[in-house]
């Protein structure tokens, strides 16, 4: 399917139903336009207006916070979700999807980093109120030295901002982590742990592991917890 060729089947449908509710405005109807240029320009149209409705309440933040998260399209181009979470001085919060940028080329932490500090230009956000940043566990965003979220820490510091930036692994990305099935194939370095959770949270057992290269393997009971390293 072509881009924006949704408008012709929606009129279709459309003129379907003003045949059966009011056939006698039939006329008025078809002469409303939803070709595919069309569609695009209406969409234009309204990214560009709910763009600049953002900027204007974007100068009332008093904190906000980012959460990024990095994937491949279908035709493997790497894109970078940006989102924001945000608070006025009345605590009125805001949660939207930023922008979608699309990552050319490499994709090190420091290509990431230019892609959100682009985002905040467009925006027109104010870094001082810049709070926390949440990637997924990921080397190029959380790297000590060159990962995104190190970087834009940095990056702040540098610009002369003084407030704390707190550096978040997201809660979704290590839920995932505890859905990995048991077998004898996990390699004797990988910490594994299992952890009986209440019928009325999950009704069933998780097994949570990652991996300690170099780890030899013991066991312990803590806290109820079953420990393999």
């Amino acid at each position: 399917m072509k881009p924006f060729a949704d408008g012709d089947f929606i009129k279709e449908c459309l003129l379907a139903v003003v045949d059966s509710v009011c056939p006698e405005q039939r006329s008025a109807f078809e002469s409303v336009s939803l070709s595919s240029c069309i569609v695009r320009c209406l969409i234009e149209d309204m990214s560009d207006n709910v763009h600049d409705s953002f900027k204007t309440r974007s100068s009332n933040f008093v904190a906000f916070s980012l959460a990024l998260d990095e994937s491949t399209d279908t035709k493997d181009m790497a894109q970078l979700a940006v989102f924001i979470c945000s608070v006025t001085a009345d605590l009125q919060v805001c949660e939207e999807f930023l922008q979608l940028v699309p990552l050319r080329g490499t994709t090190t932490g420091q290509d990431i980093c230019n892609a959100v500090l682009q985002c905040v230009d467009q925006h027109s956000l104010d870094l001082s109120c810049f709070m926390c940043v949440t990637t997924d566990g990921a080397p190029t965003m959380v790297g000590e030295k060159k990962g995104a979220a190190s970087l834009l820490v940095r990056h702040c510091e540098a610009a002369g901002y003084a407030q704390p930036i707190n550096m978040m692994h997201c809660t979704i990305h290590q839920e995932s982590l505890t859905h990995y099935p048991y077998h004898e194939s996990i390699p004797e370095n990988c910490c594994i742990r299992e952890r009986n959770e209440s019928a009325s949270d999950r009704g069933e057992n998780l097994l949570r592991w990652s991996y300690y290269p170099g780890v030899s393997v013991e066991r312990e009971k803590v806290r109820g917890i079953r420990t393999r390293e």
